[in-house]
């Protein structure tokens, strides 16, 4: 029956089951609708500050090493990764305006390829993607906060056990996991503080940098003509077994991989889905605002890199393990502790916004019964959702010991920009599918095509030039997650039952389901 002042609208596919309704226009003529109240600017600092975050502090080296030392190509790398991510958040942006759903991706993949890819992108974003981010970004801050111990304690660069960091890593995890559970006001005013660390960190690295660079540019001069040749000349040889390694890789190859790398620094830009409905005109303000935000965050990477080179020589850049630290100590001691704790706060502002945001996602998936009901459960006393935080805490730390930085690295970006390519193509699915629904923007189809392509092809060219363990587990999950969700739409499996198992565990965490009418 519909719903009292409202119309039911034609289901946009045949297997469609949910209602969609439409509020009838009011008496004077306005649509009933948010109101449009974020224009270009507040557009490009809410997507812009989305976007920056711990890739400048981690991946400079990486980048550096697949480029065998050459400068002028790693800025390209840093450019040509920010254009990929463009062309990828343009997609994102038709998607959210003609689906504005809460759900993101999952919404897009279940109204272009149906409930079964909806189903597994959920399962691998708890079980492997946000796991694998917090355990890979973890380590980083316990690389950090070991290196500047070493620093502080002994004035010199003394290396500590790689377990180390991981120990220091797995205390901030847990540190992490308890506030958001807990405390949620504390964890939300913690974030402003940490998004006020990133964007000190960045500017007094930038700043500092251009001093040195003004005040002497022998050494950025030398870092930029740094090995310009490697990839011509064929009989080089290089000191260690990794960098043979890298050296071996043809140039197209050293790119695409480097590229693929980048890809990280920009991760955050489908921000730009939250705020479709309320963009002042959004046909020329959403290209805007990714294009500003994209640019913005090119420019303002590229100004650090070059800061790091102006302080430290390639050779130190590519065998760090910490850059802002050995940065920062070039300059002064005392400039040491203030960037470190500024780069830590940043990297655990990005832990802290995982669980604020993915904590929550398997609350929704079990809502939607594509999880045990378990997750939809929130405490009884601090309301929030424990049971998946609780998965995905203990899923970080399974895969943080017997893995490294670099590993966690590449296996996010494979199973996360596979479901961010699929949306691409999603998109010209659903042109097709709901050729007449009304979009707010649209993009050219040659964008849609070209982004697919891009990403597809630096996935699988990475899958295949270097596979990684971690990459056949994420495929053996997904093909898990297949038959997972074949047997319950066959009714072996009913997720939506409370057995005893999943009153056992209710009692065990103090969780209670909540109050929840669909609209």
């Amino acid at each position: 029956m519909p719903i009292k002042g409202y119309k039911k609208l034609k289901a946009s596919s045949e297997d469609e089951d949910e209602s969609v309704y439409e509020r009838f226009p009011s008496e004077n003529g306005k649509k009933f609708q948010m109101a449009r109240t974020i224009n270009t600017f507040t557009g490009v600092s809410l997507v812009a500050g989305s976007i920056i975050g711990s890739g400048i502090f981690i991946i400079p080296s990486n980048i550096l090493n697949y480029c065998n030392g050459n400068v002028i190509l790693s800025l390209c790398i840093w450019v040509l990764s920010g254009i990929v991510a463009m062309l990828v958040a343009f997609c994102h942006c038709e998607l959210a305006t003609l689906i504005p759903e809460s759900g993101g991706a999952s919404m897009y993949l279940r109204k272009a390829f149906g409930d079964c890819i909806s189903f597994i992108y959920l399962w691998l974003v708890m079980m492997t993607i946000h796991a694998e981010a917090l355990a890979l970004t973890s380590i980083a801050f316990g690389d950090y906060v070991s290196k500047s111990l070493s620093q502080m304690l002994f004035s010199c660069n003394i290396d500590f056990p790689p377990s180390l960091s991981k120990y220091i890593g797995v205390s901030l995890l847990l540190l992490m996991v308890y506030i958001n559970m807990c405390h949620l006001k504390l964890a939300l005013k913690f974030q402003v503080f940490c998004t006020f660390g990133k964007v000190l960190a960045l500017l007094l690295v930038a700043f500092f940098g251009f001093m040195q660079l003004f005040k002497d540019s022998t050494l950025f001069m030398q870092n930029l003509h740094h090995n310009n040749s490697a990839y011509s000349t064929a009989d080089e040889h290089t000191s260690t077994e990794q960098e043979s390694n890298v050296h071996s890789l043809s140039l197209v190859s050293a790119v695409s991989l480097a590229v693929f790398e980048g890809l990280w620094a920009y991760d955050g830009f489908d921000t730009i889905t939250l705020i479709t409905e309320e963009v002042k005109n959004p046909q020329k303000a959403l290209p805007r605002i990714i294009i500003y935000s994209v640019v913005f965050v090119m420019c303002l990477y590229m100004f650090v890199f070059i800061s790091y080179l102006s302080v430290l020589s390639v050779d130190e850049i590519r065998t760090t393990t910490a850059i802002a630290v050995d940065y920062s100590m070039k300059i002064n001691p005392w400039l040491s502790h203030i960037i470190t704790a500024s780069v830590c706060l940043s990297l655990m502002g990005s832990i802290n916004n995982t669980y604020l945001s993915a904590g929550r996602l398997p609350f929704v998936a079990a809502r939607a019964g594509f999880m045990p009901k378990i997750f939809s459960m929130v405490h009884i006393h601090y309301l929030t959702p424990v049971p998946g935080m609780l998965m995905m805490v203990t899923t970080s730390l399974l895969l943080m010991f017997p893995s490294d930085l670099n590993s966690l690295l590449d296996a996010v970006l494979f199973c996360a920009w596979i479901f961010k390519g699929l949306c691409c193509l999603g998109l010209l699915v659903l042109r097709r599918k709901m050729p007449h629904a009304r979009r707010a923007y649209k993009v050219y189809t040659l964008t849609a095509v070209l982004a697919f392509l891009s990403v597809m092809y630096l996935v699988c060219f990475s899958l295949f030039a270097e596979p990684q363990f971690l990459y056949f587990i994420t495929i053996v999950f997904s093909f898990a997650f297949y038959v997972l969700y074949v047997l319950m739409r066959k009714g072996h499996i009913d997720f939506t039952n409370t057995g005893p198992k999943v009153i056992f565990l209710q009692k065990l965490m103090c969780c209670a389901a909540t109050d929840y009418h669909e609209m």
